[in-house]
């Protein structure tokens, strides 16, 4: 949120979604989850060395804050 209580307008990012720089991540909602314990979203982490990992994150509570829960496998 900003500074005057309203939220952000997500920005569409669809001209460069498929050429996602190194050091860089792209995550969309899980539309399809297999169970209660899949990832809310999912998506793929390009580091800059070459390597590549499969992202799982999960919205959670910690305290009755909002937080962030991640997940990396490394994609082979």
């Amino acid at each position: 949120m900003n500074d005057t209580g309203q939220q952000k307008v997500a920005e569409d990012i669809r001209e460069r979604s498929a050429k996602m720089p190194k050091n860089s991540s792209l995550l969309y909602r899980n539309r399809s989850p297999k169970n209660s314990d899949s990832p809310h979203y999912r998506g793929l982490l390009k580091l800059e060395n070459g390597d590549s990992y499969w992202v799982g994150l999960w919205v959670r509570s910690l305290n009755q804050e909002r937080v962030l829960e991640l997940k990396l496998s490394r994609k082979v």
